[in-house]
């Protein structure tokens, strides 16, 4: 590391120099870093700058004692990573042009020109492994005289060897990463669960997982990503399977064959989304990834433009009409037991359309075509009964036991 600060330093300076008229750098070759003795005596007779480090140590003042957990999804593995150290070092610039003073001061002063002018190493002159530490990766700090590292100046030439020359204090502060990343195998477990009762502590019945797939699931949310949307249809491209998220903002799609997917959100008011996902195949839920969706609100102008829109379309075509008043019926209720207890988180079917209560067992279905439509439950030890319609208000009560009687809703 230390040796690409060095490298760097002399592109900035040899780079800055010697575009200024009457340069007295003009390459590279003429920055050295030997130390001063060396340095007053080599018989190299064109001007030059001489940058000795003389002091490295850590900057306390920066020093972050945390860890961070680092992670390769693609290769399923995670890491603690110990955080890098911030390291001063100190250099002592002086200028040589064969004894000639004013040539020296004016070199002295163009090198301290370019370094109050860039407090931070610009990005083409780092090199290996300060690359891509970004725009303020590297600091450069000039003429500090309260600096620890150049406090005693009149001792340090003397322990030199040297004699006494004008010179520039520099302090450069980077990152020092020696540490090694511990890497493990990140093991995930999914549970997928049906009954009563609240997480941690429920549900208290799971669901035999051999005969259920789920290949997609996640959350819609705000676009601010703070507040779930229920109510939003989530559709497969090129295929039948749909779902609507519930109160929670939550929703799932089961069975679909293995790989790539593009799901569709929709929701009035909203501006449709489109995501791509993979789905697991069999006996891989560890490889599931739950998606957070955020979805936009339409602006005053974009509702104005939709509702022409659909207006014009109940004008010139009907059979349009039809098919957007169909896509926008909902069927929606409050399931219970008959002791009167809230049926929580159980699925729900009709036709091919599902849905799960909520934990008050509010349900809701949407994108149902006008008609009839029968409710089936999917109970735990049960299996799938036909959910009866009661008191006329929207309020479901579960058969006590299987089968049960139909009852169909006019919706």
């Amino acid at each position: 590391m230390i040796q690409d600060v060095d490298e760097t330093l002399k592109r900035l300076l040899a780079g800055e120099i010697s575009k200024l008229p009457g340069a007295l750098i003009t390459t590279p070759k003429q920055i050295t870093f030997d130390p001063p003795a060396v340095a007053e005596a080599a018989s190299e007779k064109s001007p030059r700058l001489n940058l000795y480090l003389h002091d490295v140590r850590e900057n306390l003042q920066l020093r972050d004692d945390s860890w961070a957990l680092v992670r390769k999804q693609k290769e399923g593995i995670a890491g603690r990573k110990r955080p890098p150290v911030r390291l001063d070092l100190s250099y002592i610039v002086t200028a040589y042009a064969e004894g000639d003073a004013q040539k020296e001061h004016a070199l002295l002063s163009d090198c301290l020109a370019v370094l109050l002018r860039a407090p931070f190493a610009p990005e083409d002159c780092l090199v290996g492994s300060l690359e891509g530490r970004g725009p303020e990766g590297v600091l450069i700090r000039v003429v500090q005289p309260d600096d620890v590292a150049h406090s005693d100046q009149h001792n340090l030439w003397r322990v030199l060897g040297g004699h006494i020359r004008p010179a520039i204090t520099v302090v450069v502060t980077t990152e020092f990463d020696p540490f090694e990343t511990k890497w493990t195998r990140v093991v995930r477990e999914a549970v997928l669960g049906l009954g009563q009762g609240v997480p941690p502590h429920g549900p208290q019945r799971p669901l035999e997982m051999g005969g259920v797939r789920v290949s997609a699931a996640g959350i819609t949310t705000s676009s601010d990503g703070q507040k779930p949307i229920p109510g939003v249809a989530v559709s497969v491209q090129g295929r039948e399977e749909r779902a609507t998220s519930d109160s929670r903002g939550f929703w799932y799609i089961l069975d679909l064959p293995p790989g790539p997917r593009k799901l569709s959100f929709e929701k009035r008011g909203y501006r449709t989304a489109e995501v791509e996902t993979v789905c697991p195949p069999p006996g891989r839920p560890d490889q599931l990834e739950p998606m957070v969706v955020s979805l936009q609100q339409l602006t005053d102008a974009d509702r104005a433009v939709e509702e022409a829109r659909l207006v014009e379309e109940r004008l010139n075509a009907t059979s349009l009409v039809e098919q957007e008043r169909r896509y926008y019926v909902s069927l929606s209720g409050r399931l219970r037991f008959p002791d009167g207890r809230p049926a929580s988180y159980v699925p729900l079917r009709v036709g091919r359309h599902h849905t799960t209560s909520d934990i008050e067992g509010v349900y809701t279905f949407q994108d149902l075509p006008a008609g009839e439509h029968q409710i089936y439950a999917d109970l735990p030890g049960v299996g799938e009964v036909a959910v009866e319609a009661s008191d006329g208000a929207g309020l479901l009560a579960l058969p006590q036991e299987a089968p049960a009687k139909r009852a169909k809703r006019e919706v």
